[in-house]
């Protein structure tokens, strides 16, 4: 499991997630679609594979909780977890 932190921020209607390690921005209406799109441009800058990368937040109180693969933050915005 490769971990990364994030800085996320709320910037107007959406959320800014700073990646500190790859050094750039990602932004999604949610805060779990940013931090989505950060865990998919990580694996596209590290060659990481997604389900293998971890990112922990800092500087908002509201999501002082670590992002993890598997949990609740880290599925695809929209995806459904029924079996198909």
């Amino acid at each position: 499991m490769s971990s990364f932190d994030i800085d996320v921020t709320r910037d107007g209607g959406c959320w800014t997630v700073h990646i500190r390690e790859v050094n750039g921005p990602a932004q999604g209406r949610t805060s779990s679609e940013a931090e989505w799109t950060a865990r998919q441009m990580i694996a596209l800058a590290t060659g990481v594979p997604i389900d293998d990368i971890a990112v922990r937040s800092a500087g908002l109180a509201a999501l002082n909780t670590a992002f993890r693969p598997g949990g609740r933050a880290a599925r695809r915005p929209g995806a459904s977890s029924a079996p198909a």
